[in-house]
């Protein structure tokens, strides 16, 4: 919000509060246009996002199986990308430097090291 970049958050709120969020997002024309959801939950189970075309990762799924980060990546850029999309969808990811997080791609998903290498 500091930079001027309207949100709106699917991660925290009751249910219907949630349900309004995602109602807003996909069908308001001046909505915010940023949508944030935390992957590895239930907020947007199901949820056609084919209003949107960049899905952001800025941390890595913390998962106890190579399966279980698949299925949770997988599904969220299901989310996007889907039959009824009609742009280009990209795929971005923030991964610092000498973190955990840094650990923890170089263990699940190591070609997005190397793509940015």
């Amino acid at each position: 919000q500091e930079a001027g970049i309207s949100t709106l958050n699917l991660s925290t709120g009751t249910t219907v509060a949630k349900q309004k969020t995602l109602r807003r997002f996909t069908k308001e024309p001046l909505a915010p246009k940023v949508l944030l959801l935390e992957v590895d939950s239930a907020n947007a189970a199901g949820a056609n996002l084919t209003i949107a075309n960049n899905v952001f990762f800025v941390s890595p799924v913390v998962s106890d199986t190579q399966q279980e980060y698949d299925a949770w990546e997988t599904q969220a850029i299901g989310r996007v990308r889907r039959y009824g999309q009609e742009k280009t969808v990209r795929i971005w990811r923030f991964v610092a430097k000498g973190t955990i997080d840094e650990d923890i791609i170089r263990i699940r998903a190591p070609q997005v090291l190397e793509e940015a290498a």
